[in-house]
């Protein structure tokens, strides 16, 4: 694997009441390397999201983090002070937050939600600020005229793209993916997921990609982990986990691909070459 650019340790994030608690992430460790796409592969409440927030420390009570490090060049962002913080995210990871196309101020035109990303993170003026939100829209192939319109003028998958346009603004080395084309039609979902592909190679960052969708994830990533009851089961490439399945989890959740005809074939026999 490349060098790791962020690098999780022994994680555990409990969510406490009173003098309960429940623990969404159990002793977590796993690396994402530069310029990879690692895929995170679930069921619902195993613990996916509860993850992908420790990333950025954006937990709220009554979720805490309570063991573990996040190590970002070396250095644990758990220990950080939040002005630093406030300095990492979105400048260094960015989210797309799940149901992402719904994240958009509704009563706010798009160049106001860029300017105000840009004016929080940047010292740019606002004609720099403009030019950058229409430097980024044409980067996801949306029209420069969309930049003046509200959220609601736009389809759910033009309101996709801005959120990762938005989120990109800020050139972060790792972007996180909350379940990025959840309802989306099939069509859109690929399109979206191809530019996602195409932005990585162009400005080479890494994804954190999260979904149920494992088929999906088989055609996009390049290492995928199986998540289940806040514990990483498994943790493979994704040619490896495809072919050589260990956990009984990770069978069940490749048999429950739909009938595994997306390939043509059973899950123990040969990944196709897909181009995302």
């Amino acid at each position: 694997m490349k060098q790791p650019l962020i690098s999780i340790r022994n994680l555990c994030v409990d969510y406490v009441t009173g003098d309960q608690f429940f623990r969404a992430v159990k002793d977590v460790s796993l690396d994402i390397a530069e310029s990879e796409i690692l895929g995170l592969a679930g069921e619902s409440g195993c613990g996916k999201s509860t993850l992908a927030f420790s990333l950025l420390n954006l937990h709220q009570p009554p979720a805490y983090i309570t063991q573990g490090q996040i190590l970002f060049q070396n250095d644990d962002i758990l220990k950080w002070p939040l002005n630093q913080l406030n300095r990492f995210r979105w400048s260094q990871v960015g989210m797309v937050f799940q149901s992402a196309m719904n994240s958009l101020n509704p009563v706010a035109r798009i160049d106001k939600q860029f300017l105000d990303v840009l004016a929080r993170h940047t010292t740019m003026s606002k004609d720099q600020a403009i030019s950058r939100a229409e430097e980024m829209m044409a980067l996801v192939d949306i029209p420069l005229s969309r930049l003046y319109d509200y959220p609601h003028q736009c389809s759910g998958g033009m309101r996709q793209r801005i959120v990762i346009a938005i989120c990109l603004a800020l050139s972060p080395r790792l972007i996180i993916m909350d379940e990025p084309t959840t309802a989306l039609d099939v069509v859109v979902q690929r399109e979206i997921l191809q530019q996602i592909h195409e932005l990585k190679q162009k400005l080479d960052f890494s994804v954190l990609f999260i979904t149920h969708d494992l088929a999906l994830m088989l055609q996009f990533c390049d290492r995928i982990g199986i998540m289940k009851d806040g514990e990483i089961v498994e943790l493979k490439d994704r040619a490896t986990l495809y072919e050589k399945p260990e956990h009984s989890y990770t069978r069940q959740l490749l048999e429950a691909i739909p009938g595994r005809h997306l390939f043509g074939r059973t899950w123990h026999e040969p990944l196709p070459e897909v181009s995302p």
